[in-house]
């Protein structure tokens, strides 16, 4: 099983790392793989939640989306669906943005 997944952990979460290092972040960036989507769409965001990671986004290439979620009472709620020509932007992680029609078009290149 291939994993693409990229995190952000705090300076002040840390202090909290552990071997399952996604458990203290606070910034997950996961790309959906079409092998498992119950795995992707359901597991891994009620994992995210009960791990506390207050943002998680979900890159779709079967749409070229992003999906970002806000964790709000231990559920996650969508904030931005951002497709095509939009940028899907962090409220975690201070200018960290993307766009999503650049994004697609780099991983077809290569």
């Amino acid at each position: 099983m291939e994993s693409n997944i990229v995190l952000f952990v705090s300076q002040a979460n840390s202090k909290r790392r552990q071997e399952q290092f996604w458990e203290t972040a606070n910034l997950v960036v996961e790309i959906i793989s079409p092998d498992d989507l119950d795995r992707d769409l359901v597991d891994k965001r009620r994992d995210y939640a009960v791990a506390g990671i207050t943002e998680y986004w979900m890159i779709d290439p079967r749409n070229d989306s992003i999906q970002v979620l806000h964790l709000r009472d231990g559920e996650y709620r969508e904030v931005i669906q951002a497709e095509r020509s939009e940028h899907a932007v962090s409220r975690v992680l201070q200018g960290f943005r993307m766009n999503v029609e650049e994004l697609f078009a780099k991983a077809r290149a290569q």
